[in-house]
């Protein structure tokens, strides 16, 4: 049995996306299958951000060159994609009781690297500002052809190279069947290795000798492994009762690198004794090791034909040792101060090739959860159930720390406060979980009608903040992590499909949340009461409209399709100092539409798209960097795409 498919779509912004699959059995027992894909664009900004006049603060070399320079970007494609993905299945089922998937994903991504848009007020509350670099007005009406990205390639930063993410997994599932239930084993071994640049600013500055000044470019390099294996038994009893019990393990190790070009600090305060910020980057450099098992059983016991009590629980048992050290300059990985250090152009400063200042940080913990539900058949078109669980998100380090302060004293001993702040794991979060709903289906399937409701109590709440940090006459911030909040959320979740008449399916999904905390304190004073901020991520209203409209034509099919998704404004990031620094993303409705006209048995077709066809501007990220700049992403504008695809075989 052989069978092949295959679409490709082009599009908008040099959009072209082509994706094939075969299906092959050997025999009875044996059978691949295999899918390839590839995506390409151009992207959809434009390097059009503005800047200056520059008015350093400082003198030396760099301000020497930027002072009064003004400019704009080249107008210039950013944000392109590229990737490779693949994936290969392999089934063996050589007999009724036996059978094993092996499976092998792959990605290449080569896209460009992610531009920003600068959002700086013109105030002087924010250094950027006062440089000339953030309130200057930008030529172009469209925030999208007002992004920027440096060119840079040098000081470690690759920001012509791209994102490189390199991803290989291996998995393995198997099952065995017995008389009184399945044993399953999941297997499965995971790589990921990320190269990943980026200008933070959203402004990139040249000089007339074409010096490119990295106000906040940064090079992000990890290198992640992680093994995991599950073993269970699920029963198969004639009886009420059935259960599933097993054990779970995973294994995980991560190594991190960032190096940091800090040119803004030439303009505000003067180069290093030994150079310039914008020539010598500042390194920041940890990694994680983290070990987890699990023992779990869940029992479900029929009381009556149509009651049925389901309970299970859980107990999670972590360790994880976190190595770090202060940021630091290539010269000083050594733990003096060595001009000669070289790495090759390459951020090789793992920290274990230089342990130089290195402090390991254990933690561990072991929590239970549990769960138990209680589901009524009460006619064979209506199910309702309720459920109350626990549950918990495992603590983890502030992995990104590394401020200006030593972990270690010159004389080698612990710092003890720098220690305690930077390195030490929040505890684990915790979530008490309340939900009832019913699930229909109605007039001869012609309507499903789906409610929820929802109330989540949360402990321990983990909370990223943006910590301002004064060192040396200078004010830099940053981030990190604590157990701060207690919160509540409530909600409603309503799914529905109708079939009104032949040919036509309306779908509508309608989400509402509630959140807020009951209390909000950090170690760190804030510099307004925390907790009558909003939750973050969380849009108070949510909504999708869809129709489908099918007619036959012939020996073919016409189909129409449009929908319409809302998300409400919400919470981007919270500012630890002011409210009014916290970004917001803004309220937005997503108008979609395609038309396809297919083969009766859908052995081809063509199909028209068109997304975001009201050509919103949405932002999809925005933060600011307390006291120096605020910048932010945008979502795709108006996309048009035609596609054709086939399926041949059977």
């Amino acid at each position: 049995m052989t069978s092949v498919e295959g679409r490709l779509q082009a599009g908008s912004f040099g959009t072209v996306i082509p994706q094939a699959a075969v299906n092959v059995g050997f025999g009875e027992t044996l059978a691949f299958r295999g899918v390839i894909g590839y995506t390409k664009s151009d992207g959809y900004y434009k390097a059009g951000g503005c800047y200056g006049p520059i008015t350093p603060f400082a003198t030396g070399e760099i301000a020497t060159k930027f002072a009064g320079r003004s400019g704009c970007g080249d107008g210039r494609a950013l944000g392109g994609q590229e990737v490779w993905n693949g994936r290969a299945k392999l089934l063996w089922e050589p007999g009724d009781s036996f059978s094993a998937l092996l499976q092998y994903e792959m990605l290449r991504d080569r896209s460009d690297s992610v531009p920003a848009v600068n959002f700086t007020p013109a105030s002087n509350a924010f250094l950027f500002h006062s440089l000339g670099l953030g309130s200057t007005p930008n030529r172009n009406s469209d925030p999208l052809d007002n992004a920027a990205i440096s060119n840079r390639q040098g000081g470690l930063v690759k920001m012509r190279n791209g994102q490189i993410v390199n991803v290989d997994g291996v998995y393995l599932n198997m099952d065995y069947k017995t008389d009184i239930g399945t044993l399953t084993s999941v297997s499965g071994y995971r790589s990921q290795r990320s190269r990943l640049p980026n200008t933070y600013m959203g402004t990139a500055p040249v000089a007339a000798d074409g010096t490119i000044l990295s106000l906040f470019d940064a090079q992000r390099d990890d290198n992640r492994n992680t093994y995991q294996q599950e073993l269970r038994f699920a029963s198969s009893f004639d009886g009420p009762f059935n259960f599933v019990a097993g054990g779970f393990y995973q294994k995980d190790n991560t190594t991190f690198c960032v190096a940091q070009l800090l040119g803004f600090l030439d303009l505000g305060s003067g180069g290093l004794p030994f150079g310039n910020w914008n020539d010598n980057p500042y390194i920041l450099c940890n990694a994680q090791r983290s070990r987890s098992k699990a023992a779990f059983f869940e029992g479900t016991f029929k009381i009556t034909p149509t009651l049925t009590l389901t309970g299970g629980a859980r107990y999670t048992w972590e360790k994880k040792t976190w190595f770090g050290r202060q940021q630091v300059f290539a010269q000083q990985l050594t733990g003096g101060f060595d001009p000669s250090i070289a790495l090759n152009g390459a951020l090789d400063a793992n920290v274990f090739d230089y342990p130089a200042g290195v402090i390991q940080v254990r933690d561990s913990v072991k929590e239970p959860t549990w769960r138990i539900s209680l589901g009524w058949q009460a006619t064979r078109d209506i199910f309702a159930y309720a459920t109350y669980s626990r549950g918990f998100k495992a603590g983890g380090f502030n992995d990104q720390i590394g401020s200006f302060h030593p972990f270690v004293n010159a004389d080698g001993s612990d710092n003890n406060a720098a220690f305690a702040a930077a390195a030490s794991a929040t505890k684990p979060e915790k979530a008490d979980s309340y939900e009832a709903g019913v699930k229909t289906e109605l007039f001869d399937r012609k309507l499903r009608f789906n409610l929820t409701g929802f109330y989540v109590e949360y402990n321990d709440l983990q909370k990223q903040i943006v910590v301002p940090l004064a060192v040396g006459g200078q004010q830099f911030q940053v981030t990190r992590f604590f157990n701060a909040a207690k919160a509540t959320v409530k909600g409603l979740e309503l799914e529905t499909t109708l079939i009104p008449t032949r040919g036509l399916t309306l779908r509508g999904l309608l989400g509402y949340q509630d959140g807020k905390y009951d209390n909000y304190t950090t170690p760190i004073p804030a510099g307004y009461d925390l907790a009558t901020a909003p939750l973050d991520r969380l849009p108070k209203w949510q909504w999708t409209l869809d129709a489908t409209y099918e007619v036959p034509v012939g020996d073919y099919k016409l189909q129409f399709n449009g929908s319409a998704n809302y998300v409400s404004r919400n919470l981007f990031t919270q500012s630890i100092t002011s409210p009014a620094e916290n970004t917001f993303l803004n309220a937005r409705t997503l108008l979609n539409a395609s038309v396809t006209l297919a083969e009766a048995d859908n052995k081809y077709y063509l199909r028209l798209i068109g997304r975001n066809l009201s050509d919103k501007r949405y932002i999809t990220a925005a933060q600011v960097v307390g006291g120096l700049w605020s910048n932010g992403q945008y979502g795709a504008p108006r996309y048009y795409g035609l596609e054709l695809g086939f399926k041949l075989g059977n």
